[in-house]
């Protein structure tokens, strides 16, 4: 019997907010101490849908039923990782498609959610090694200096919608997609103290 030494992996990302058309940077440091090599490593973004319904029939008890529903918006595969050695990542990027905002604001029956998952997947049949990131997707970014036009935030200007709509062109070519949407945005308060990543983790597998 050989019992392998841990894995372990720390993750930082700079928040956990983010809108349409941005990039999530993910860096990471993780240390493979084991005599076990990581075939390779995944990084997904999800999206998870809870759809809530009532059934009634007439002189009968109403009855509730949900149904979830998983898709994978984004898949960023990374290389391997030799047994006894530690490998970075630095501003990894995962970008956030055009998606509907966290929660679903005003809506009772469907209740969406974001979260990234990290997987360190090993050859074979041994176990994969995951972990989980809760997300929250809205629509209002946050910029670090005062409004200007065009806004532009601190992961480039908005989005094109040219760029994260399908748009059927046969149909639409009288029309002028262009533009570029101008974001309402909160304004963050510059301070002199060291910016800190908003979620940071320390896992030991």
């Amino acid at each position: 019997m050989f019992r392998s030494k841990p894995l372990g992996i720390d993750i930082e990302i700079g928040k956990t907010g983010y809108v349409s058309g941005e990039n999530i940077f993910i860096n990471a440091v993780i240390d493979n101490k084991s005599n076990m090599k990581i075939k390779h490593c995944d990084i997904l973004l999800f999206q998870e849908s809870v759809y809530s319904g009532k059934f009634v029939r007439p002189g009968k008890a109403v009855h509730a039923k949900e149904k979830f529903h998983k898709d994978i918006l984004c898949h960023v595969k990374q290389p391997g990782i030799e047994k006894k050695s530690i490998v970075r990542w630095d501003n990894i990027a995962v970008k956030v498609p055009c998606v509907p905002a966290s929660g679903l604001d005003g809506c009772t029956i469907i209740d969406t959610s974001y979260y990234l998952k990290i997987r360190l997947v090993p050859p074979g049949t041994a176990l994969v090694l995951e972990t989980e990131i809760p997300i929250i997707i809205g629509n209002v970014p946050l910029i670090a200096s005062e409004l200007t036009s065009p806004v532009e935030a601190p992961f480039g200007p908005a989005p094109d919608y040219k760029k994260i709509f399908r748009i059927d062109h046969s149909e639409t070519d009288h029309q002028d997609f262009t533009y570029t949407p101008q974001y309402p945005v909160f304004k963050k308060v510059d301070s002199t103290e060291p910016v800190l990543p908003e979620f940071s983790m320390n896992i030991v597998l």
